[in-house]
């Protein structure tokens, strides 16, 4: 005689709830990884300015910094460049209002009567409804993040490859 799932003590949301629960966990790691990457660019952008213009003062022997007129184009559109970078990426590390269980929500379910309620297979429903709503929520979030933080590599990338042209022009000005 077969044995269904409610008869075994199971029920689909069991099967469906780990898997909301793993969503959930992933949003909130990308987030943070995201966030952290953006300050990547700006650390990355800055040192990269330093390291370049402390080079081409060395080679130029000096400690003033003279710019032949071909680098002089090529040096300000990277630092722009990388100016625009960091900006983007601080942008993306702007705190973004999540969605979350409110407070309310949350203090209702120590309530007595919610939590000796029997219908669990309904408590199971309704949180694995609330874990959904924030999954949606932050992917769209982190969506946006990562969009940005793709931008701010572009510009920072470009920013780097201008910046080698610019030092490239200043050595062969010499």
């Amino acid at each position: 005689m077969a044995v269904s799932g409610r008869q075994a003590g199971g029920v689909a949301g069991d099967a469906y709830s780990k898997l909301i629960d793993d969503q959930l966990a992933e949003e909130r790691a990308r987030k943070a990884s995201l966030e952290q990457r953006a300050v990547g660019v700006i650390t990355t952008s800055g040192a990269v300015v330093t390291l370049v213009f402390g080079f081409t003062a060395a080679v130029n022997g000096s400690a003033a910094l003279r710019l032949p007129d071909s680098a002089r184009l090529e040096l300000f559109v990277a630092l722009f460049l990388l100016l625009a970078a960091v900006v983007v990426a601080v942008i993306v590390g702007f705190p973004v209002t999540y969605l979350e269980v409110e407070k309310e929500g949350l203090e209702k379910l120590i309530d007595e009567a919610e939590w000796t309620n029997p219908e669990v297979i309904e408590a199971r429903r309704r949180t694995a409804q609330a874990a959904t709503g924030i999954i949606i929520n932050a992917r769209k979030a982190n969506g946006v993040k990562a969009n940005l933080l793709t931008g701010a590599l572009a510009l920072e990338v470009l920013g780097i490859v201008t910046l080698a042209l610019g030092a490239m022009a200043t050595l062969l000005g010499q």
